[in-house]
């Protein structure tokens, strides 16, 4: 059984790491937008900072930027966004 040139193991180990990788981009928990059943009542003022800042959590309008897309940060966006008070 003729040796495997060195320089072709981190080729490999890169292979299987990446298709390791795409595989886990289906391993991915649901993130449930309900309907929204109610509207905030403040000024539009603080409802503009709150959709800006906080509705991406800790309303039913969650929206994920690309990167948090991307498992391994998914699964810690969701867990986080449920923990936020949601389902």
């Amino acid at each position: 059984m003729p040796k495997t040139p060195y320089f072709l193991l981190p080729l490999r180990f890169s292979g299987i790491g990446l298709l390791l990788f795409a595989g886990l981009q289906f391993v991915r928990p649901e993130l449930r937008n309900p309907p929204v059943s109610a509207e905030i009542q403040a000024p539009a003022e603080v409802k503009a900072i709150f959709k800006n800042s906080c509705y991406n959590c800790h309303s039913n309008e969650t929206e994920l930027e690309w990167f948090d897309r991307i498992v391994p940060a998914y699964w810690i966006v969701s867990r986080d966004v449920r923990r936020a008070g949601r389902t």
